[in-house]
């Protein structure tokens, strides 16, 4: 899915390089030796533009969403829940997460813990749709 977003966004960028490109050759009404710059220049300045900032904001999000979801995950469980060592909330997340890959840890999940994978599942499917918009406004 994120590989569709980049996909788009080289796609947006190399149209910027052609859209930059040809303002500058419009602007010098032709006369490609009156610019300052060769016109692939301003083509590349504007390619920059455009996927720098979306790159950042991709390479950011990407980073730090895993963990704002988990403490988003673990601030909706129980108070007795999160009260366990840290091994075991650690081991408790690791079976929320193998249950929202498909992999269900035993026959009758605990509810707290189905409760759990739906918020992570759906916190994650919101992260994914801010993640597209953000990017593609930039």
């Amino acid at each position: 899915m994120l590989s569709y977003l980049l996909i788009i966004l080289l796609i947006l960028t190399t149209i910027g390089y052609f859209l930059g490109r040809s303002r500058s050759v419009a602007v010098a009404s032709g006369h490609v030796k009156d610019l300052h710059s060769l016109p692939s220049y301003y083509g590349f300045y504007t390619a920059l533009w455009c996927a720098l900032p979306a790159l950042i904001v991709f390479s950011l999000w990407i980073s730090l969403s895993p963990s704002i979801i988990t403490q988003l995950v673990v601030a909706g469980l129980p108070q007795d829940v999160r009260q366990v060592s840290e091994a075991e909330l650690n081991l408790l997340l690791n079976n929320i997460k193998n249950m929202v890959s498909g992999n269900i840890v035993s026959s009758s999940p605990d509810p707290v813990m189905t409760a759990a994978a739906e918020r992570y599942t759906h916190l994650q499917t919101i992260s994914t749709a801010a993640l597209w918009v953000a990017v593609l406004v930039l």
